[in-house]
């Protein structure tokens, strides 16, 4: 089963499908802090591991590609191999990551699986739509 939750920034996406999909979950989510953008492995909807993808300067979002491919990618490749899990949850989907072509790549692998994912996805520039 896919579930896609699309919309717009601020539209409630992330707390309708933490309100629907209790735990026992494992995930990826995305983050905006005050200064810039964490990439992190979720257990039951608590962090286990995270690093910065994105900072903000001068009101600009930069965001590091490597983290992406490479800290993203191991996440990916762990929760393709999860069985015990009643969902996999990716939250959120949305631009920064779109020039990470390694992520971009494992991470339609994995919805390409046989596996229960729910998937968040922001409307703005979004290819992977």
């Amino acid at each position: 089963m896919k579930i896609l939750v699309q919309g717009p920034r601020g539209a409630g996406k992330s707390s309708l499908v933490k309100k629907i999909f209790n735990p026992p979950v494992a995930g990826l989510i995305t983050r905006r802090t005050k200064s810039g953008i964490i990439i992190a492995e979720m257990r039951d909807y608590m962090i286990v591991k995270w690093k910065r993808c994105a900072v903000f300067r001068s009101g600009r979002m930069i965001t590091n590609i490597e983290v992406f491919d490479g800290f993203g990618v191991e996440i990916i490749k762990q929760l393709a191999q999860f069985d015990f899990e009643k969902y996999v949850i990716i939250d959120e989907v949305g631009f920064a990551e779109l020039d990470a072509r390694s992520y971009r790549n494992q991470l339609l692998k994995l919805l390409n699986q046989r596996k229960n994912i729910v998937a968040v996805l922001r409307d703005e520039a979004n290819e992977l739509i």
